[in-house]
């Protein structure tokens, strides 16, 4: 994409870069620690998911001499207040992480997490020309100005068929134009020229495939529900840099959907 020096992406994760002349962070979204707790429910039980995560994120803000860690909401799973099994994952999540600068970005799961995890979450959280906000309500009038809005919230995935006729399912990156006309009728100044929503990074959490969408109403960022960018013309790459289509395409595309 343009404006790589602005945003750019980890390779083969789900982890994004954004960087002006003083700051160079790392982003990551819907962490949602506590969700293998319903996978319990079924029997599979699953450990230390919080400190695995916050691991990797060290690792790679090290790797990208990143100098603080943006977590871009939904960092827990429980939408009200979470169970103490929960409690205990966040806080070893966030003692994993000490020592380093994390801001959160409010999500729709996150209630309860400043008292819980000493991090008052921010609405949103303006870098250079890039607006961060989590994707579950709509941005302000300033970040709206930005040139990049960088979103969660939709857990990006995608469907597809292997050369075996197999099919699975992937986290892909959703990078939407913008629809001027749509967008001044809401925000009298608009500069968005991008709209990055990215794949969640809990690795127990694929997402819903853009291409088995059948209606706008199902997409629950209210940016592109409500046509502010185009959901149907945006671009669909996967965490490995493979650009697959818009998502027109791919849903058109009877080789790779069922």
């Amino acid at each position: 994409m343009d404006g790589v020096e602005a945003v750019r992406f980890v390779y083969n994760e789900p982890s994004l870069l954004v960087n002006d002349d003083s700051r160079n962070v790392l982003v990551v979204g819907d962490l949602h620690i506590g969700a293998e707790a319903k996978l319990a429910d079924r029997g599979i039980h699953i450990y230390g998911t919080g400190a695995e995560m916050a691991q990797r994120i060290a690792r790679t803000a090290m790797e990208f001499s990143a100098t603080g860690i943006v977590l871009l909401g939904d960092v827990k799973e429980s939408v009200l207040y979470p169970p103490i099994s929960e409690r205990r994952a966040i806080a070893a999540f966030f003692d994993a992480l000490k020592g380093l600068d994390v801001e959160v970005v409010a999500g729709n799961h996150d209630a309860h997490l400043g008292e819980i995890a000493g991090i008052e979450p921010l609405r949103e959280l303006i870098i250079g020309d890039v607006a961060l906000v989590h994707g579950h309500t709509w941005p302000s009038d300033r970040a709206m100005e930005c040139k990049y809005i960088v979103t969660a919230h939709n857990h990006i995935a995608v469907t597809v068929r292997d050369s075996n006729g197999a099919l699975y399912r992937e986290k892909a990156w959703l990078i939407a134009p913008p629809m001027r006309a749509n967008a001044k009728k809401r925000y009298a100044a608009f500069g968005a020229s991008r709209l990055v929503v990215m794949p969640a990074y809990n690795d127990l959490i694929l997402g819903m495939p853009v291409n088995e969408l059948s209606s706008k109403g199902e997409n629950i960022n209210p940016m592109l529900r409500n046509g502010i960018f185009s959901h149907d013309k945006a671009y669909v790459y996967t965490l490995r840099g493979e650009y697959m289509g818009t998502v027109k395409e791919l849903r058109a595309a009877k080789s790779l959907i069922p």
